[in-house]
């Protein structure tokens, strides 16, 4: 699988640091490592699984609330 992954704007990043960010990048991937998740996870952005267990933690008490009154739907969707 062909992947881009961008090294910055050309009027930002000298040719020599775009260089050195690809071969940085390159050993990345011969270790077995994803180059665009390692980017997002050094950013703080959570993958889809850890923003969702995330959600369920925050409203768990509220779900489990409306399913154990007998409800099969949270109150929202009976409106």
């Amino acid at each position: 699988m062909c992947r881009d992954f961008g090294l910055g704007s050309a009027a930002m990043v000298s040719l020599a640091d775009a260089r050195e960010r690809a071969r940085d990048i390159r050993s990345w991937v011969e270790l077995g490592l994803d180059p665009i998740f390692e980017r997002r996870k050094a950013q703080g952005i959570p993958t889809f699984r850890e923003a969702a267990a995330k959600v369920l933690a925050a409203h768990r008490n509220w779900l489990h609330d409306a399913l154990s009154l007998g409800n099969r739907q949270p109150d929202c969707a009976l409106r």
